[in-house]
């Protein structure tokens, strides 16, 4: 390849002439705005150390720490319903993978946002399922219902804020 190619080919070697479009531009992938990525760390966070406390801190405190799980799965439903939504009416226009939409597959979401949703939904499902080990048969098992929200966030950044090809009109 000699130094002034760009590895693309000119026109003339790719059979295009002049004013003909080439190939599409490479799809450049999305990204989540910095709010809902600060959002998925406190949420996680908090999800973190409101389990712990109700694993070991006995009384109502539980109850209320369960409620407030609850609360947060409820959320989840509805912005779950959301992000279904929205993908499917982008998928009218553009090439909506389910893997892209709902797991940031496919290169919808750039890296580091993938990376992040994810972790934090694998996250927020093992804190769950170890607070609800320790003290199983009590309110603490509502800690695996806020797992719902990181996948409802994953759902959320990839039918929203994801790239995909555009379909032919």
């Amino acid at each position: 390849m000699d130094a002034e190619s760009d590895g693309h080919g000119s026109a003339s070697e790719t059979g295009e002439g002049p004013g003909e479009q080439g190939p599409p531009d490479p799809l450049v992938p999305g990204s989540a705005p910095g709010g809902l990525r600060r959002f998925a760390i406190v949420l996680t966070v908090a999800h973190a150390a409101l389990t712990a406390i109700a694993v070991f801190v006995p009384g109502s405190t539980r109850a209320v720490i369960a409620g407030a799980f609850l609360v947060v799965f409820l959320i989840a439903i509805v912005a779950f319903i959301s992000a279904f939504l929205t993908a499917a009416n982008r998928s009218r226009i553009e090439y909506v993978s389910v893997a892209g939409a709902f797991f940031l597959a496919d290169g919808a979401v750039v890296s580091a946002d993938r990376r992040l949703f994810t972790g934090a939904a694998v996250l927020q499902t093992v804190v769950g399922i170890v607070g609800s080990s320790l003290r199983p048969f009590t309110s603490v098992a509502f800690s695996v219902l806020v797992a719902l929200a990181g996948l409802a966030m994953m759902a959320i950044v990839g039918s929203r804020f994801g790239a995909y090809l555009s379909r032919p009109d």
